[in-house]
């Protein structure tokens, strides 16, 4: 997976999955979210799919007002052109939040997930604060997706 930045979308998994999202919407989605319950099941969750995962979380949060501020503006544009029908994703935040949570390595009930992605950004030859910083805007978009549920 190529890697620019920390950001969501500063890869190439996120930033391509984000034309899927443009023409397939809340099936885009839905598709990410149910692949990290698939990867949950089997223990390993590789870097790919988790960078999809949070894209998709980042989706919902836009959907129900709470957008990352770091997300460029074409990316929020085509986010509003499906958000409708992304917002009636049956516990689209919460699942959003497992996402989140399946990154760090925990699975349901605490059960320890391996993590390709955090794996990754935790290398020795990763910047600290560059690994600080894809922390953060994680954490950002659990903050985000939690003010959400507790609305």
């Amino acid at each position: 997976m190529g890697t620019w930045g920390y950001g969501i979308f500063e890869n190439d998994s996120a930033a391509d999955w984000v034309y899927a999202y443009e023409s397939d919407g809340a099936v885009a989605v839905e598709r990410a979210l149910s692949a990290v319950s698939d990867a949950i099941g089997q223990g390993h969750l590789d870097a790919d799919t988790a960078a999809i995962a949070l894209g998709a979380a980042e989706a919902i949060a836009f959907a129900a007002g709470v957008p990352s501020s770091a997300v460029n503006q074409e990316t929020l544009e085509t986010f509003a052109r499906h958000s409708e029908a992304v917002h009636a994703i049956p516990e689209g935040p919460l699942r959003a939040l497992k996402v989140v949570a399946s990154i760090f390595g925990r699975g349901p009930d605490d059960v320890r997930l391996e993590s390709e992605l955090l794996d990754l950004w935790s290398e020795e030859d990763v910047a600290k604060d560059d690994f600080d910083g894809f922390k953060q805007t994680v954490q950002d978009l659990a903050i985000r997706l939690k003010r959400v549920m507790e609305a």
